[in-house]
């Protein structure tokens, strides 16, 4: 069987064994809630990070990306956090519910000047 777009990038086309498939299911946050999903990825020197928004009810309320130039993948994540409440203040969101609440220990441990001056700006809206 012949693949040219795989080919074109060098892919090996290669059938996969699959051991598991394993079912995932988005959980609603209960009213007034809103779902957060930030993440934050480095794929060479195109770093980049984003934010998705749902309410209780499933319904898409916005996203944005970001490109980073060159950073490591935990300065990504602290980004996507960073932007993620910005973007929030910026909608007059205020019930979040994250999906990745491990990085915010580690954002308040390593960065409490970065988090204190994010604090002010977000009193201004």
């Amino acid at each position: 069987m012949s693949f040219p777009l795989l080919d074109s990038f060098s892919v090996s086309s290669h059938r996969r064994q699959i051991r598991e498939v394993l079912s995932v299911k988005w959980k609603a946050p209960s009213a007034p809630w809103l779902k957060v999903n930030t993440n934050g990825y480095v794929i060479g020197i195109n770093d980049a990070c984003g934010s998705l928004f749902r309410d209780h009810l499933d319904s898409f309320l916005g996203a944005f990306t970001c490109n980073l130039g060159t950073c490591s993948v935990f300065t990504a994540e602290v980004h996507a956090f960073i932007l993620a409440l910005e973007y929030a203040a910026l909608h007059g969101w205020r019930n979040l519910w994250f999906k990745n609440p491990s990085l915010i220990p580690v954002l308040l441990r390593n960065h409490l000047k970065m988090l204190a001056v994010l604090v002010f700006r977000l009193s201004l809206f």
